[in-house]
């Protein structure tokens, strides 16, 4: 098959009218609603991109998504994207402080939801049009638009510029505040590519994606992938560890991108006989505990690719092929340059840890700003070199070992302690399902380090086992002072382990404290 590769063509507008041209017919997405075409979807991106013109969209206008997994979501992304407007992806279990956060700092002025959000966007001033999904068309004195009456006649071309911006992520910030990270056409589009290569997808796989749209794995690397390959999506409204090789199989799913403890949740299912029946033959993303890796492939009989990147500088870091490691993140792919440097700023042999830097060797391979925050972006972009905030250190044979993040590292005794190799000690034992290290206020100048682990169904692992087994596995100043067996960790839809929730709940009176245990007087 021949894609569009000019830079200029690196669009979705460029890719979804070849898709409609050469695959017609066949299946685009697979959801509840039943299937849609690659002819269909580009239809309907027209449709929408009228009905937005309608509304008074423009080139470069910012529209707030706050939907869940849901094919109205894709419509509008793409309809979007063919009139040059910025999407703005909202979590709709975010809440409404974050959303006031993110509406007033993009500065939208239509947004499209569903009913969940109705009552605190209508509450946004700035908003002039509010499009809902559902039935509803009134909330209060507001009149509503509805999404299917999105259906304008469009005589645009699509052909938007590869560097033009396409979405707007918000992600978390170490202050609290949101960062705009701004993607253009051109990113997606590298997203999509390098999935591609890793993973060998062709027009024959079909994606299972579980993982919410406003989250880049999801778009960049589960619909970008279809959109390069030809390949048809199955689109399920969330990760439901009960349901899903019954969802896997009733679609013959090929294909997995991941994030979060998606991997470690299916691990800890019992084993049965059909483990190996499916129809999966790879998945990819970020992380794969390193204790789980090859004992999932045998189990389910599928490939998983490890990688390394972020929302800003995309995966430049892919663990396929024969000459993988196990535990490394992979080495960089074409395209691309990693470093790791010190905090002046200078490059690092293998084997000594510092910050990981990426350079792009070609325009709008990467993000392009912090929306709205150059000072921010200046810093974050010296010299032309993304600084990740994250440690890792390079083998001699090139293979990328992450550390985790540079802000999440625990100083403790004059060391800093990687919360990732910790986790990951902790989950090399049999009887441990999850868990979370991070440094928790000591006597002293420096943090203490608390463990707070999930058991395995039936387990009965005590604090000082585990303090056992992590002395022979990490070095004497990272064996955690306070180890609670915390029952089920919170996490977010992406499976991610919500660490600030357990940072504020802190040590209790469950705690186990190396001083003075559990129970003592």
């Amino acid at each position: 098959m021949s894609l569009p590769d000019a830079a200029q063509r690196r669009t979705v507008g460029a890719m979804l009218r070849h898709n409609a041209e050469v695959f017609g017919n066949r299946s685009f997405l697979l959801d509840e609603s039943g299937t849609l075409t690659w002819a269909d979807a580009w239809r309907r991106a027209q449709e929408v991109a009228g009905g937005l013109a309608a509304l008074g969209i423009r080139d470069g206008d910012r529209v707030i998504l706050a939907l869940g997994n849901r094919r109205e979501f894709i419509e509008a992304w793409f309809g979007l994207a063919l009139l040059g407007g910025v999407q703005v992806p909202f979590d709709p279990r975010a809440g409404h402080r974050r959303l006031h956060q993110v509406v007033a700092m993009s500065g939208a002025s239509v947004a499209i939801t569903d009913e969940r959000l109705l009552p605190a966007l209508v509450s946004e001033a700035q908003l002039s049009t509010i499009v809902t999904v559902d039935a509803r068309t009134t909330v209060g004195n507001t009149t509503l638009a509805g999404f299917d009456s999105l259906k304008g006649e469009w005589g645009g071309t699509g052909e938007v510029a590869a560097e033009q911006p396409v979405a707007i992520m918000f992600t978390s910030g170490t202050t609290g505040r949101p960062k705009g990270v701004v993607l253009p056409h051109g990113q997606h589009w590298t997203n999509g590519q390098q999935a591609v290569v890793a993973a060998g997808i062709t027009c024959n796989d079909v994606i299972f994606l579980c993982l919410p749209l406003h989250h880049n794995m999801a778009q960049g690397y589960g619909i970008w992938p279809a959109l390069h390959s030809g390949a048809s999506v199955r689109l399920v409204d969330r990760f439901d560890r009960e349901a899903f090789w019954a969802q896997v199989r009733a679609s013959q799913a090929t294909v997995l991108p991941f994030v979060g403890d998606l991997i470690a949740i299916l691990a800890l299912a019992p084993p049965a006989a059909d483990d190996a029946d499916n129809p999966l033959r790879v998945g990819y993303g970020v992380p794969i505990p390193a204790p789980l890796h090859e004992d999932f492939e045998r189990r389910y009989a599928i490939e998983l690719i490890h990688a390394y990147g972020s929302t800003e500088a995309t995966i430049p870091v892919w663990a396929a092929g024969a000459d993988r490691l196990i535990g490394s993140v992979g080495r960089a792919v074409d395209g691309f340059d990693v470093e790791i440097r010190d905090d002046n700023g200078r490059r690092q042999p293998p084997g000594v840890r510092g910050e990981i830097t990426i350079r792009a060797h070609a325009p709008n391979m990467i993000f392009s700003e912090y929306f709205n925050d150059p000072e921010r972006t200046a810093v974050a972009m010296a010299d032309g070199w993304f600084r990740t905030s994250d440690e890792g250190s390079f083998d001699d044979d090139g293979h990328l070992f992450f550390h985790g993040r540079r802000g999440d590292l625990i100083r403790h005794h004059g060391e800093f302690v990687s919360p990732v190799e910790l986790e990951s000690a902790a989950l090399a034992h049999p009887d441990i399902a999850a868990a979370a290290a991070f440094g928790v206020p000591s006597e002293l100048a420096d943090d203490d380090i608390m463990l707070t682990v999930e058991l395995r169904e039936g387990a009965t692992v005590d604090a000082e086992e585990m303090r056992t087994w992590l002395t022979q596995r990490v070095a004497p100043y990272a064996v955690p002072r306070y180890v609670d067996l915390a029952g089920a960790l919170p996490v977010t839809d992406t499976g991610k382990i919500e660490k600030y929730k357990l940072k504020a709940r802190g040590v209790t009176a469950t705690t186990d404290d190396r001083r003075r245990p559990t129970g003592a007087q």
